[in-house]
């Protein structure tokens, strides 16, 4: 899955800090859910085996 997420036009600093905010966040939780997709494609990884064993 590809996400693509473009700051919106902003005119002040303030709006500037809060989209680069939202951008970071964004970026960082898309990261983590990257981790999971690979962890959950390789079944010698420890939380597929623990969702089989529950």
């Amino acid at each position: 899955m590809k996400i693509v997420v473009h700051a919106p036009t902003l005119t002040s600093s303030d709006d500037d800090r809060v989209a680069a905010a939202v951008l970071a966040a964004v970026r960082t939780e898309l990261r983590r859910l990257d981790a999971d997709d690979e962890a959950d494609a390789d079944p010698r990884s420890s939380s597929t085996a623990d969702a089989r064993t529950k």
